[in-house]
């Protein structure tokens, strides 16, 4: 993972803290954590690698987002 941008979607902070480290222990760079659609799908059109997603960001599921980040050839 050493050097790649890693998108974090998740709205829980100890979770997003506990995924973003594991990442950068990893040597990933840490895109994020986005804590809403509207971030991710920001974040993703200024390039990430990859990408980690919640299920579920508050009252909204992730598909939309999971969408545009496979039609990207960005892996999940």
């Amino acid at each position: 993972m050493k050097g790649k941008r890693i998108l974090v979607v998740e709205d829980d902070a100890v979770y997003a803290m506990w995924i973003a480290d594991l990442l950068a222990d990893e040597g990933a760079e840490v895109v994020g954590p986005a804590g809403n659609l509207g971030i991710a799908r920001e974040l993703i059109r200024r390039g990430v690698d990859g990408a980690v997603l919640d299920i579920q960001i508050g009252a909204e599921f992730i598909w939309p987002v999971a969408i545009d980040i496979r039609q990207r050839g960005i892996p999940l």
